[in-house]
């Protein structure tokens, strides 16, 4: 996993400054939550806080839990308040990237690269454009 996350300041370009901390201490408990033995009960503690929708698909709807970074990209979208998280895939159908809907493909946006086991801000078109050989 990346320990690179995105700043504060960046994610201020996407949210309000009270959505963008929140989301920046998510990013900061799931990258902390492999390397301490009360890392993922933090990680659920603050979902169950701040992200109760989540919370409640992830630990009472789901049969099989949620990846980590399902599960945090998923209260990322709930934090900022935005329209459910989508994928983009490669030409033989193998989820490449998943990032919070805005409702436009340019808008920035949290993006999750699952290649790089990455969060970053973006948008998934300009990516898309980048790497031509995914869409």
């Amino acid at each position: 996993m990346n320990l690179n996350l995105p700043s504060t300041k960046t994610l201020e370009t996407i949210a309000d400054p009270d959505a963008a901390r929140k989301v920046r201490k998510l990013l900061e408990l799931y990258r902390a939550w492999p390397n301490t033995s009360e890392g993922f009960s933090n990680l659920k503690d603050y979902i169950a806080v701040e992200a109760p929708h989540t919370w409640h698909w992830a630990f009472v709807q789901c049969y099989h839990r949620p990846q980590a970074y399902e599960l945090v990209i998923a209260a990322a979208n709930e934090l900022l308040g935005l329209h459910g998280v989508e994928a983009v895939e490669d030409r033989n159908g193998r989820v490449v990237l998943e990032y919070c809907n805005t409702g436009d493909t340019y808008a920035p946006t949290l993006i999750y690269n699952l290649t790089r086991r990455t969060f970053s801000v973006g948008s998934w078109g300009d990516y898309v454009e980048r790497h031509p050989h995914f869409a």
